[in-house]
């Protein structure tokens, strides 16, 4: 049968294909490329400094976007587990039943006939690496990442996670989350701040890296997510900021207490980015390697409570969190790499569902018609 495009999906097909024609030109001698794939939480449109937050300062993010390609329609779901698992399948994710996020303890999963990314890119000789969040189903040990195309996953299997004590708080379910692989890691996570530790789990597996094989790593941070579910009556802990960026001074400027808080942890994941991008100087893989940056959905913009309302700015765009308008769909994307053509603006649409093929196809393979 014959497949039309719409005006959509040919817009991306040419982007895709463009890129990686210049991509795989440019990279005949350097082998399959890393690919680093940065996943923000609730990242807000307006809370980078490349869309034009002056009073946050966001310097290695908006270094990748300047030097990169800034992706200015990127689409995603208003919601994390729909959003991840449409970039984990290259599929819309209502047709394999996830619509909405996954609570802890809830019977439900990107089921085990979809094929995710990691087992592709394993497929064609990667070694993989999960950081972070998983969040599209944990009630089967086959649900897991490491059954799933991931060589190891250290991180958290559920939706969010208190930064200092790795201990998941919600309206229904509590404790430890903290895992490598089937193994309880709440130790050791707890042992620091959770995007540093997740930073140093990133920088670990990049230095212990071995060259002869590309490497995938999907680092998806636990911020700027808000610790746990707020209520009328529980302000405290809601937003949890590390220790050394004492955020009344360095961030006195902003006037609103609970964005001063987001503030600090927004400037600890901006850190991360560049602690990862040196570590992949220092491994001399930085010259073979593609970075993206993207958010998962729309900041939810509710100040502190309901929701987890981390005080997110999608300014100008309309809606947050949880509507699709584009304040909750309509996300923070940039790609970086030495391999690619710097300081581009794409204005055609791009959707979460597109990276999948794109990055298939950057790894060496062709998408079969």
């Amino acid at each position: 049968m014959v497949r039309l495009y719409t005006k959509y999906e040919f817009n991306t097909f040419f982007f895709i294909l463009y890129s990686v024609v210049i991509l795989c030109t440019k990279n005949v001698s350097g082998g399959q490329p890393n690919i680093i794939f940065i996943v923000a939480d609730d990242l807000g449109w307006n809370d980078v400094g490349f869309h034009g937050e002056n009073a946050i300062p966001t310097p290695n993010i908006d270094a990748l976007a300047y030097n990169g390609i800034i992706l200015n329609r990127h689409y995603t779901l208003p919601t994390c587990s729909p959003s991840r698992a449409a970039l984990l399948t290259g599929r819309y994710p209502f047709r394999y039943g996830i619509e909405r996020p996954i609570g802890a303890g809830i019977p439900e999963s990107v089921p085990v006939t979809e094929k995710l990314l990691p087992q592709y890119l394993k497929e064609l000789g990667y070694a993989t690496h999960l950081i972070g969040k998983w969040h599209i189903g944990c009630h089967r040990e086959e649900l897991l990442p490491f059954n799933r195309g991931f060589d190891n996953h250290t991180g958290y299997w559920n939706g969010y996670l208190n930064f200092n004590d790795s201990v998941h708080h919600s309206n229904n379910a509590r404790g430890f989350d903290a895992r490598q692989n089937m193994k309880e890691y709440a130790t050791e996570m707890s042992s620091k701040y959770l995007t540093d530790f997740l930073t140093d789990e990133s920088v670990k597996i990049i230095k212990s890296h071995n060259q002869t094989k590309p490497l995938f790593l999907q680092f998806s941070h636990a911020a700027v997510h808000t610790a746990q579910m707020g209520t009328k009556d529980q302000e405290a802990g809601v937003l949890q900021v590390a220790d050394e960026y004492e955020n009344n001074r360095t961030f006195g400027h902003i006037k609103n207490p609970n964005r001063r808080l987001f503030a600090g942890i927004l400037k600890s994941m901006d850190d991360s980015v560049g602690r990862v991008i040196e570590s992949l100087h220092e491994a001399n893989m930085l010259e073979n390697s593609l970075i993206v940056f993207i958010s998962d959905n729309g900041g939810p913009t509710t100040d502190g409570l309901f929701f987890h309302g981390n005080t997110g700015s999608n300014w100008p765009l309309r809606g947050a969190k949880y509507s699709v308008y584009e304040g909750g769909v309509r996300n923070v994307a940039a790609i970086w790499s030495p391999l690619l053509s710097k300081g581009q603006v794409f204005n055609h649409l791009f959707h979460l569902t597109d990276w999948l093929p794109t990055l298939y196809h950057i790894a060496g393979r062709s998408i079969p018609s």
